[in-house]
């Protein structure tokens, strides 16, 4: 495995690994390893029905990119870039860099680093509300 960054359990209970190059399975059966999604990710979070969250990016900016259980890409949040936030932005065009993401009935919490500390909530596949959360005490 190159480079692992977080592992979570789906569930079958099959371990999966995101790595540099996409996540990794090993089945809880046979003990063999697979590529689940060969996309980028630092961190992997489940989703409904099957679906999964892919955190990927560098200290310059990152994405959240859902995918549904065979890998096809369903949604990219972020432009990979830190940039201003502005309310009610398209989800495509938010400048962050995601730490965390928690899928809420049909909203997605989504905790960030930089610039400020912040999470935006996603109400709909095209628009999102970010709200300040102010300076570490």
């Amino acid at each position: 495995l190159n480079g692992p960054h977080d592992v979570t359990y789906d569930a079958a209970g099959n371990l999966l690994i995101a790595v540099y190059d996409g996540v990794r399975r090993i089945d809880s059966g046979t003990g063999l390893i697979e590529t689940a999604f060969a996309r980028e990710a630092t961190k992997v979070v489940l989703g409904p029905r099957g679906s999964a969250y892919l955190l990927a990016g560098s200290p310059s900016g990152g994405t959240v990119t859902q995918v549904d259980a065979g890998g096809a890409v369903l949604q990219v949040i972020g432009t990979g870039r830190l940039s201003r936030h502005t309310d009610r932005a398209a989800i495509g065009r938010i400048g962050f860099l995601p730490s965390d993401v928690e899928p809420v009935g049909e909203t997605l919490l989504i905790a960030q680093t930089q610039l400020t500390s912040s999470f935006a909530e996603r109400r709909t596949r095209t628009a999102t509300r970010t709200r300040g959360l102010g300076p570490h005490r």
